[in-house]
């Protein structure tokens, strides 16, 4: 599943329609304010032209008299146009902020295997780059779209009564103005969807290439990975240039409009004037007018550029929260459960998989045949080569993917299932707030008993600070040795009903293994655990081991009964003995 760059406008709109409503009398308040903001821009150019025949009839006190409300009239535009903008940011601003909540949300909420189609490079993409360019763009869009939308009504309606003759002039740039809009709508969209794929392009590679930068070296590939990062880069600068394009012939064309048309109303203009059916002043408010009225026209083919960029952006978030939206749908016909009931009357099986299989999009299968109950008391280790489905069927089990065929049923909630993976992060905080992630009720007392009952007090203890220590980026950094402890400490803490190992303690050195294993055993402790073996002495430790094989389970029992059946684990023990 690829997270698609653009929704339809329904769908659209149902994502938007739970911010905007509960707000539209606000924004029906900021439509009037620039209803009332653009009558006094109309004000402004037919004061000017009685201003100036009162100058040439001679009248004095009718020209000072317009002189004073030329001042009034444009403090209150003043006044009209700050307020105005005022209260639309006022209005609009918390709309962005709970937009990119449910953006957030949405991603957290993602299946696994759709996160993973769409890319951690594309979803951070999204999350930085898209959402910043939404915020900068529409906030400065949106006052201009208004704007633009009330004063060429009644700008437009002002040049009509002045001389209806005058109205012809828009014959003349109007299809101008439609020609260039019609072009834009064409190219524009497209260009700006491209350009925003090649940046989410470039941002999976980059991402990427740090994330398996191990692997890359381990492999001798860094020219392979770089030429890739380089191919992405150099595709994404071809689409930012032909958006610059875009946005230069775009400016050209405005400008032959507004030269158009304006020589049109000058020689009409002259023209009146000339018979004498309009004074001096009538015609030079027209040609201000004319001129007030192709600045918004005008602009808003400017902001149309700005709004393509944001519009670009608002549907690649939407993209995101409408795929999880799908996602929550279709869940509820999966062939993965939770009985309430069941839970209520705590059965013997947590978790239990029937006839599971599975398979990444355009994969081939990884699981087949899967039938596995996890008991609400006892540890289960998973034991295979690697390749052989462990990792899959472990985030089968905590409900991070579900079968693409077979049932998952559990008596536990998803959210009451905690993993812990070698993939460990700290996140930018205080070592408390790290701790208490998943347990943000736990008190300093809780916390300290908690290292303590895992050995694990060192981690307050080499901190300069002690519980309230910045740890992450930009502050001390924890050993991996330590953020893997923290990371049990945090699962300890949240006191799950199913704790997952999966090759929790794989990355320790062999100075760190046995503090590592003897946090692990004290983690599942007095709790069910399925445990991923990377190590074989930690599947001996447990009450049974299942052992995969291509996808299969091939063996299953405790360890004794295991070496007695002289099989798969049997040779798989015997290697790891000789090796230790």
């Amino acid at each position: 599943m690829t997270a698609r760059t653009s929704v339809g406008r329904r769908e659209l709109w149902r994502i938007l329609q739970p911010l905007v409503w509960p707000r539209r009398r606000a924004l029906a308040g900021v439509v009037l304010l620039f209803l009332a903001r653009s009558l006094t821009v109309l004000a402004t150019p037919i004061l000017i032209g009685q201003l100036i025949d009162d100058v040439i009839g001679n009248a004095p006190q009718a020209t000072w008299l317009v002189v004073g409300v030329l001042v009034v009239v444009a403090l209150t535009g003043a006044v009209l146009a700050w307020l105005s903008a005022r209260t639309l940011a006022v209005t609009v601003e918390p709309i962005f902020a709970e937009l990119r909540e449910t953006f957030v949300r949405s991603a957290l909420m993602l299946p696994r295997s759709a996160f993973d189609a769409t890319g951690g490079g594309d979803m951070l993409t999204r999350a930085s780059e898209d959402i910043t360019q939404l915020s900068e763009d529409m906030p400065s869009v949106l006052p201009r779209l208004l704007s633009i939308t009330m004063s060429s009504v009644v700008i437009g309606i002002g040049l009509g009564t002045q001389d209806w003759r005058f109205l012809l002039t828009l014959v003349v740039v109007a299809p101008l103005l439609l020609l260039t809009l019609r072009w834009y709508l064409r190219v524009g969209p497209d260009t700006y969807a491209s350009e925003r794929n090649a940046q989410a392009t470039r941002g999976r590679h980059l991402l990427d290439t740090f994330r398996a930068e191990a692997t890359v070296r381990a492999y001798h590939v860094e020219k392979v990975q770089a030429e890739r990062v380089r191919r992405a880069a150099w595709e994404h600068l071809r689409w930012a240039l032909r958006t610059r394009i875009v946005q230069n012939v775009l400016m050209g064309r405005i400008t032959f409009a507004e030269f158009s048309g304006l020589a049109a109303v000058l020689a009409l203009g002259t023209w009146i004037a000339m018979s004498g059916d309009a004074t001096v002043g009538t015609v030079t408010a027209a040609v201000l007018l004319f001129q007030q009225i192709m600045e918004p026209l005008s602009e808003f083919l400017t902001i149309t550029d700005d709004l393509q960029s944001a519009s670009s952006s608002l549907n690649r978030i939407a993209g995101i929260i409408e795929i999880s939206r799908s996602e929550e749908t279709d869940s509820s016909g999966s062939e993965s459960r939770y009985d309430a009931e069941d839970a209520i009357a705590a059965g013997p099986d947590l978790v239990s998989l029937t006839g599971v299989g599975f398979a990444y999009p355009g994969g081939r299968p990884v699981l087949s045949g899967i039938d596995l109950r996890l008991p609400a008391d006892g540890h289960v280790a998973l034991v295979g080569a690697t390749g052989s489905g462990k990792s899959t069927l472990a985030l089968l089990i905590a409900g991070a993917l579900r079968p693409g065929r077979g049932t998952r049923t559990a008596t536990v909630a998803d959210d009451r299932i905690i993993s812990v993976t070698q993939e460990t992060h700290v996140f930018a905080g205080t070592l408390r707030e790290n701790l208490t992630l998943a347990a943000p009720g736990a008190d300093d007392a809780r916390i300290l008993t908690a290292l303590e009952e895992l050995g694990a007090g060192n981690l307050v203890s080499d901190c300069p600070d002690g519980l309230d220590t910045r740890i992450g980026h930009d502050g001390h950094q924890l050993s991996p040795a330590a953020a893997q402890q923290l990371a049990l400490a945090r699962a300890h803490l949240a006191r799950p009903d199913l704790l997952i190992l999966d090759e929790a303690t794989a990355e320790a050195g062999s100075a760190d293994a046995t503090g590592l294993d003897a946090t692990a055993r004290a983690t599942i402790r007095g709790r069910a655990a399925l445990v991923v073996a990377h190590r074989l002495t930690q599947a001996a430790e447990c009450d049974h081991i299942v052992v995969l094989d291509r996808g299969r389970i091939v063996e299953r029992g405790s360890h004794e009964e295991l070496l007695a059946l002289n099989g798969r684990y049997a040779d798989l023990w015997q290697v790891w003995s000789a090796n230790r």
